[in-house]
């Protein structure tokens, strides 16, 4: 039966057991069962996979299953955005619960390479519902709780005595109860193509939380409320295998994946457990009669899923998608019904073998797992890559040691630091480097070591035989002919990450450490003292130096903005540099509102005449902004588009804004300083928005087509990039550039995702073009950089006392992309004049 076969194809011998009766029961064929803890159907009143559960429900199965077992221990580890409860409950035996703070102090000591005790259990990690309308993890949650609590098959009991499981039943509450709450309230179950619960509309739909994000994206950028608060419960515990349970593909995929296989989780190590835990199923399955496939679609290469970033912690992590869910009934063109009771029978199943694999090796995983943290700990994962500088706006390395300090990797601030026998990011170059600046040191010798190289790395590799499958293809493609090895292209997801690119940081590696004098950061303001006072200015540097002025100027202060170079009073102030004047604000309270106080960072104007030439604060150079209102298009009912820039505006900026339908927008322009239209949406272009832009307002495109306002020819690629990053040059007198550091030439240093076939001209109107030979990460083609070098990322096309603004792609996307933030905020608050 089922737990004998999975126990049987591990450890070689197939033991005989007493199981519950197969078929309707196969989610309950790890029998006999304690009969004192009451089954799901039980709590319910109905039978799993007969209706969508809502969360309520699933809590009382998980509160009256717990609350009669002594196998488990309930832990609450966050909240989703939504404020739904984020838990996990703990099974293993009486024993092990009774100590399983010890157990997760083990677990911690062998994360530092450190020999733990051999007769502590290793812990497998089962995850329900990151995506909220593949219903059928989340029903299969509440029988894999019972199977763990109830169980008194030998062979269950007995991997509970090696094993702690720590199942989440549901990582995206708010996402599922979206969607089965709007599924549950209309006509269901017929499962015929054409029928009414296949029409759910977008907005209503679960795949994404609240903010419309796919969090099995969000491992790298790690921006949301669910993914932050799971990936500081599972660094605290320390896995070592990861199942991650998924739904509705054509039929049941396990592990092992296909290429390509990010190099820093050990590829080797990482195909021998995958091989192991899907053989293991397989047969399982192969027992039930079900079909499934491997190595096809899914692969581990970028460190935005659960299963690749938890690999990257040491665990061995996994997907397993399941081909009923969603809908409780699908009914295939050929007649053949796929039911939401047999995806979730089959994720139990699946999941089961895991953990009884998983206790068959404890000693082997166990030891796997800690070879490869001390290979971390050493240093000697990284190979030549063994530490990282990065040097920016204090504001930005903070933000930089908190994105990696979430990721569990250490760093540290310091300054004169001299880093022997470097590589410059962007450049290239090779030699010795003092950083005399502030900068965040990163040493690849520790515990999240491969963690570090996988997200800081300009460039992760690929298996040769990978990159000959794919340019065998292309060619093939190119000649019209077909190819035999693949039918497409293997690329899952984006190809390139690194976060000092997605910073826009100055960065350097090397094969050896940073000599630090010392690990203190510096900062500080000068004050100059002046015999008059007629304005202020304040340096624009950093992001929040911008908010500050937003919020000034809707408390109604009259703040203005330099568009050269401007000597004055011994010091120079850059193009960018914010000025609140006092003839223009002659009732203002400059003390009160604390412009005299250091750390707001005003500077005295003592004069508003100029040290030298004729560009001073008080000169027709000077720009007057506007007095901000912002609206944001998400499209109309039945739709909703811009969840990265709708997350970014209440989370990260933390910017007022107003909410519009497509339709409602010429009558609320009157009251916009700003109207941005996200990828998806699309906007009439009509003479009242023309006429509304000409009065000075700004009108920005995350992506999407503004060809309606600013025309562009393109340029196509063939085969399409899946998503590389290429070094970009920006137009430093332009306004959008404003707020950003320049090197010794004046330049930018700029990272630009660039993805897909087709691509915008250069012309009059751009601002960020793609440097030619730009290639800085990811997967691109022979012929790349000659068809995408020297296009357009960011257009501005001035119309009377207003602009448009278009990005190629979208800036926000998976909030992934920091270093061109600043970039939008311009667009958005000085585009209005």
């Amino acid at each position: 039966m089922i737990a004998s076969l999975v126990f049987g194809l591990v450890v070689g011998m197939a033991a005989p057991c007493s199981v519950c009766e197969e078929s309707s029961e196969r989610l309950y064929g790890f029998g006999p069962y304690n009969g004192s803890v009451s089954t799901p159907e039980e709590i319910l009143g109905y039978e799993l996979g007969s209706r969508h559960t809502v969360l309520m429900d699933q809590e009382r199965v998980l509160e009256a299953i717990t609350g009669t077992s002594d196998r488990d221990r309930v832990f609450y580890y966050g909240q989703s955005t939504e404020g739904r409860p984020l838990r996990a409950v703990a099974f293993s035996s009486p024993k092990n619960i009774a100590r399983l703070d010890a157990i997760q102090a083990n677990l911690k000591k062998i994360a530092n390479g450190e020999a733990g005790d051999p007769d502590m259990p290793a812990l497998v990690w089962i995850n329900e519902c990151i995506h909220g309308d593949e219903t059928a993890s989340f029903e299969s949650a509440m029988a894999l709780m019972y199977n763990l609590a109830a169980s008194e098959n030998p062979e269950v009991v007995a991997a509970l005595d090696k094993v702690v499981v720590m199942v989440n039943p549901c990582y995206n509450p708010d996402g599922h109860e979206r969607y089965v709450v709007a599924y549950n309230s209309i006509p269901n179950g017929n499962g015929k193509v054409g029928t009414f619960d296949r029409a759910i509309p977008w907005p209503f739909l679960g795949r994404a939380n609240h903010y419309r994000f796919d969090m099995n994206r969000d491992r790298i950028a790690l921006s949301q409320a669910e993914t932050r608060a799971e990936v500081r419960f599972v660094l605290d515990w320390n896995p070592q295998v990861y199942a991650d349970q998924h739904g509705q593909v054509e039929n049941y995929f396990m592990p092992p994946v296909q290429q390509s296989i990010n190099a820093n989780v050990d590829r080797n190590r990482y195909n021998k457990w995958t091989d192991l835990f899907g053989r293991a199923t397989a047969g399982a399955f192969d027992r039930e009669g079900w079909s499934y496939y491997i190595r096809d679609s899914f692969d581990l290469y970028a460190p935005c899923y659960l299963d690749s970033f938890v690999s990257l912690t040491g665990a061995i992590g996994m997907t397993h998608e399941t081909n009923g869910g969603r809908l409780v009934n699908i009914e295939e063109r050929d007649g053949f019904v796929v039911t939401l009771r047999e995806g979730l029978e089959k994720h139990v199943v699946s999941a089961m073998s895991v953990v009884l694999s998983s206790a068959a090796k404890r000693d082997e995983l166990l030891g796997d797992y800690l070879a490869f943290k001390k290979k971390a700990v050493s240093g000697d994962h990284a190979g030549d890559f063994q530490t990282v500088v990065m040097r920016g706006t204090a504001e930005d390395l903070e933000r930089m040691q908190l994105h990696l300090g979430r990721a569990g990797v250490k760093s540290v601030m310091a300054r004169d630091v001299m880093l022997r026998d470097a590589r410059n990011y962007w450049t290239g170059d090779r030699g010795d480097f003092q950083v005399t600046e502030n900068c965040l040191i990163v040493d690849m010798a520790q515990s999240h070591g491969p963690m570090a190289k996988a997200l800081l790395e300009p460039m992760s590799e690929f298996e040769p035989d990978f990159i000959e499958r794919q340019k065998g293809l292309a060619n093939a493609m190119k000649k019209g002919e077909s190819f035999p090895e693949i039918d497409s292209f293997e690329f899952y997801d984006l190809t390139a990450w690194s976060l000092p690119y997605a910073y826009g940081l100055e960065a350097w590696w090397s094969p050896k450490s940073a000599e630090i004098p010392t690990a203190m950061m510096m900062t500080g303001t000068g004050v100059y003292a002046v015999e008059n006072t007629v304005g202020y200015a304040l340096r624009y540097d950093e992001r929040s130096d911008l908010l500050r002025v937003f919020e000034l100027l809707r408390r109604g202060v009259r703040v203005s903005q330099l568009t050269k170079r401007t000597p004055v009073q011994g010091m120079v102030f850059e193009p960018g540099t914010f000025i609140v004047m006092k003839q223009r604000n002659p009732d203002l309270d400059f003390a009160a509102m604390g412009f005299d106080e250091p750390r707001n960072q005003w500077e005295v104007l003592g004069t508003s005449y100029p040290d030298e030439g004729r560009y001073g604060p008080g000169g027709e150079s000077v720009r007057h902004l506007r007095k901000p209102s912002l609206g944001v298009v998400f499209g109309n009912a039945g739709e909703l588009s811009g969840g990265s820039f709708w997350f970014l505006m209440d989370k990260e900026f933390f910017l007022p804004y107003r909410s519009l339908m497509t339709r409602s927008v010429s009558g609320a322009l009157k009251d916009l300083s700003c109207l941005v239209v996200p990828a998806g949406v699309e906007l009439p272009v009509n003479d009242r928005l023309k006429e509304w832009i000409s009065d000075g307002g700004s009108l920005v495109y995350l992506g999407g087509d503004a060809s309606g306002l600013i025309p562009t020819k393109s340029r196509s690629s063939f085969p399409w990039l899946p998503g590389a990053l290429f070094r970009g040059e920006m137009d430093s007198s332009h306004w959008l550039s404003y707020g950003y550091a320049r090197d010794a030439e004046g330049k930018v240093k700029i990272a630009l995702p660039v993805s897909g076939s087709t691509f915008a001209e250069a012309d009059d109107n751009s601002v960020v073009t793609v440097s030619q030979n730009g290639v800085l990460s990811g997967w691109v083609w022979d012929d790349s950089a000659d068809v995408v070098g020297g296009t357009s990322w960011v257009q501005s096309r001035s119309m009377g006392g207003g602009s448009v603004t278009w990005f190629a792609d979208d800036p926000t996307d998976r909030a992934q992309w920091p270093g061109l933030w600043k970039m939008l905020l311009n667009a958005m608050i000085l585009g209005a004049e």
